[in-house]
């Protein structure tokens, strides 16, 4: 059955009544953010009060720094790179440990009060009578046998049960700065510097991600805009053909092309409405709010700031990738330095003193730490065993000297020189890098700029040839559809203008992206540029 152009305006009009009744459906529908629930037991719906705020650049970015989770794992990782740099410095304050142990005890003696009966005092010239001296030698064998029996089991042994509890304090404390220390304190600081860059690095690409997701709906509406226009001009176009078909002056060939035209614009307008809905989806998403909450994303000039060539190439020494290497390097030298100490003579003063129930141990060693040792011991027992040692010292030197380890620790010194140097050389590597990127960043942005002001002149002449269109048509001299196309021509100059706005955009934050100051540059414009502060007087516990 050939489809007539009424049987096509009707199916047209039918298609667009169900786009109309979906999105009525998605706009009423609860939105998944409505359906959490607050703490009074009702729909959380408070970001429904953003819906009418109008979102520009700067809004956008004022809603990243807070709700995009891009910058709340950048928020957890740097608090967690300031527990490890603490973790790092733990080596050089004092430590002290308390070791508690109760416990029970049972414990014997030999009984050799038993040898004292085994032979009978006797005395011999008391013995006159002949049976004296039987029961003399029946007592000498009876201790005897018991002897023997001693002999083979053992003395008979006496128990004792008892308690006790010890106590020992353990501690350390730096006392100067040794080369081991210092190394120590360097890797610390080194890792706390890099967490603070590596925190404003992945908030300023979350900003950065953000913005391309603002534009990308700017971008998708105007291509809409654009292919709505085209689906009017072809309608009108094919109500100019079915007017001279009906005339005679037209042919069928001509209905069935301009009708082909005809839907392929209108899928040009679908495909164009899908696009806008994705849009605003990843915006939404980046943002925080549900998926189907319709934002009244809206445009606005960005200041044209940004620093001179040379000084960008200076600030791009604090970017994070450079502030890494550097930070590398230095912890690379910092290994060396341990390597080495490592591998060196050790050496230990010692002293200890003993109490009968406390015993003092303490030393010091060629790196700075003095560690010692308090133990108590508190024994209960009614026994003759608890007895009193007296008092005693020890006082000592002690060297550490390896003479052979299968030549270890002077291979892990090497590999630790050369791993510094492979990080010198890295860092000086990224820093002349560093310099190439600022300043083809900076070719880019120019560039970007002055194809910003060609399309801003091509909107402004767009926007002068349709006034004269409408002109001749309030005259009489120009058709609808001259001031179609005019319309037309000025949404393909402002889709023009929008995209060389974005690549600005985009051009002009790979430039402060490169010179390593994106974040600071937009925290000024959205008046949050004490916000990182804040995050790094958090600390690991307030983030």
């Amino acid at each position: 059955m050939r489809r007539t152009p009424a049987r096509a305006v009707a199916a047209a009009l039918a298609g667009g009544l169900m786009l109309c009744l979906a999105a009525l459906l998605v706009l009423g529908a609860p939105a998944p953010g409505a359906l959490a629930q607050d703490g009074a037991g009702g729909p959380d719906t408070a970001w429904l009060e953003d819906l009418a705020v109008p979102y520009d650049a700067v809004r956008v970015v004022q809603r990243a720094v807070h709700r995009h989770m891009g910058v709340q794992i950048a928020q957890l990782q740097y608090a967690a790179a300031q527990a490890r740099a603490v973790e790092s410095r733990a080596a050089l304050r004092p430590a002290l440990t308390v070791d508690v142990r109760p416990y029970w005890l049972e414990a014997y003696e030999v009984d050799y009060g038993a040898l004292s009966g085994l032979l009978p005092a006797v005395d011999i010239e008391d013995i006159t009578d002949p049976k004296q001296w039987d029961e003399l030698r029946a007592r000498l064998e009876k201790a005897f046998e018991q002897a023997r029996h001693y002999l083979d089991n053992g003395l008979p042994r006496r128990w004792y049960e008892g308690r006790a509890y010890t106590v020992t304090l353990t501690g350390r404390l730096p006392l100067w700065r040794s080369p081991l220390q210092r190394a120590l304190d360097t890797i610390a600081s080194a890792d706390q510097r890099q967490a603070a860059a590596d925190l404003e690095a992945a908030v300023g690409a979350a900003v950065v991600q953000s913005l391309e997701a603002y534009y990308g709906v700017l971008r998708a509406e105007a291509a809409l805009r654009i292919a709505r226009l085209a689906l009017e001009e072809v309608e009108l176009r094919a109500g100019e053909i079915a007017s001279r078909r009906a005339a005679g002056t037209a042919t069928r060939l001509d209905e069935l092309q301009v009708e082909a035209e005809r839907h392929q614009a209108e899928a040009r307008v679908l495909q164009a409405r899908g696009e806008v809905q994705a849009a605003r989806m990843a915006l939404n998403q980046m943002l925080g709010y549900p998926l189907d909450a319709h934002l009244n994303v809206v445009e606005t000039d960005i200041p044209a700031a940004w620093p001179e060539l040379d000084e960008a190439i200076a600030l791009s020494a604090r970017r994070a990738d450079v502030l890494r290497a550097l930070n590398d390097l230095e912890k690379a030298r910092a290994g060396a330095v341990i390597a080495r100490e490592q591998a060196s003579v050790g050496l230990r003063l010692f002293g200890q003193y003993q109490w009968p129930e406390t015993e003092l141990q303490l030393g010091v060693d060629r790196h700075g730490y003095l560690g010692g040792t308090v133990t108590y011991t508190r024994l209960e027992m009614d026994s003759p065993l608890q007895q009193d040692q007296g008092e005693r010292w020890t006082v000592g030197v002690e060297v550490s000297w390896p003479v052979f380890d299968g030549h270890q620790r002077r291979a892990q010194a090497a590999q630790a020189e050369l791993q510094a140097r492979q990080a010198e050389l890295a860092a000086e590597q990224l820093q002349k890098m560093a310099v190439t990127e600022v300043t083809a960043a900076y070719a880019r942005l120019q560039a970007a700029a002055e194809a910003l002001d060609g399309a801003r002149r091509g909107v402004a002449a767009a926007q002068e040839a349709l006034a004269v269109a409408q002109e001749l048509h309030a005259a009489g001299a120009a058709t609808r559809r001259d001031v179609l196309q005019a319309r037309m021509g000025l949404a393909q100059a402002e889709m023009g203008r929008l995209e060389a706005t974005y690549a600005f955009t985009l051009a002009q934050a790979a430039y402060l992206q490169s010179a390593g100051v994106v974040l600071s540059h937009w925290l000024t414009l959205a008046g949050l540029d004490y916000l990182l502060d804040e995050w790094r007087a958090a600390g690991p516990d307030g983030m």
